[in-house]
């Protein structure tokens, strides 16, 4: 008995290539499915620095000084009179001499006010806009009373609908004092209204026996309101931008639908038409289960072939 081993035939081979190209349609299978989309998510955009506060502060007392020289910025009424300076003067009660008391000078730079003479009041007001930006608010004002004590002085600051906010009343002495006041919140953005009236008074002294009769006057200087205001912009708020790349699925509208494919017509088992079926931009579930269901029955045949023809025993 000899046993021959001789090469495979063109069938056999046929055979051995469609393990090949049922090979190269499994991986093709799996690319397919193995394809996912891009992860579609959310990208930050750049983000701005913090903006910081610009705190500035401004005065908005006109006039307030009364360096002009005038009552430019005031609403006057009665005994009011703007100076350099003022001679206190006293008299005696019997000759009627006059005597220099003492001289008053601005609290700062030249100017003041003297605010009404003995039983005769004298007023000023200034009304002023808070900025609706305002963040805090400070009233202040120096005053004093030439040449001793006794003259008296009034101030208020009023609302826009006239109703009082702070009211002080001031017995005025020799030597400048300063008063301040701080307005609340609930008044910025509205109109507030600040005045002032003072009144003078006679008064008496002994100077070596005799009596000496004068007048006692309020004077008034450096008057300020001072506001704080906030003018920052706002940092802009970051934003997101959602980014998404188009996935090739078997929805998407509008895809070329692929061309029909008869058996006649292409070969099944050959590896380049395997490559072109499951090729291209969109790869539907119904053209891979033709496929498997087209290449099974014929891969069970070429087993069973394979099997039986690989080798032949030939007796003699």
């Amino acid at each position: 008995m000899r046993i021959i081993l001789r090469p495979c035939s063109p069938s056999e081979r046929s055979g051995r290539g469609l393990g090949i190209s049922l090979s190269l349609v499994l991986a093709a299978i799996l690319s397919a499915s193995c394809y996912t989309s891009p992860i579609v998510g959310e990208q930050p955009s750049p983000t701005s620095s913090p903006t910081v506060p610009l705190i500035s502060t401004v005065s908005l007392m006109r006039n307030g000084g009364f360096e002009s020289g005038s009552l430019s910025g005031w609403k006057a009424e009665g005994a009011v009179t703007v100076v350099k300076s003022y001679k206190a003067m006293g008299y005696t009660t019997e000759g009627g001499n006059a005597t220099e008391l003492s001289t008053a000078k601005a609290h700062s730079e030249s100017w003041f006010l003297i605010l009404g003479k003995d039983k005769s009041p004298g007023a000023v007001s200034q009304k002023i806009l808070l900025p609706p930006e305002t963040i805090s608010a400070n009233l202040s004002f120096w005053y004093a009373c030439v040449p001793t004590t006794g003259s008296r002085l009034s101030f208020s600051i009023d609302d826009d609908k006239g109703k009082p906010i702070k009211t002080v009343n001031f017995t005025a002495t020799a030597g400048w004092k300063q008063f301040t006041f701080d307005l609340k919140r609930d008044y910025f953005g509205q109109s507030v209204t600040i005045r002032f009236r003072g009144i003078g008074t006679s008064n008496f002294m002994s100077d070596g026996g005799e009596l000496i009769t004068y007048e006692c006057l309020t004077i008034l200087d450096d008057v300020g309101f001072d506001v704080q205001t906030n003018t920052s912009i706002p940092s802009p708020t970051p934003t997101t931008i959602t980014t998404s790349t188009a996935t090739p699925t078997a929805s998407s509208p509008p895809s070329p639908e692929p061309p029909q494919i008869t058996a006649p017509a292409q070969n099944l088992t050959s590896p380049t038409a395997v490559a072109t079926l499951v090729s291209g931009p969109t790869v539907s579930v119904g053209v891979i289960v033709i496929l498997i269901a087209s290449i099974l029955p014929v891969v069970a045949a070429s087993a069973y072939i394979r099997r039986k023809r690989h080798y032949r025993l030939k007796r003699d």
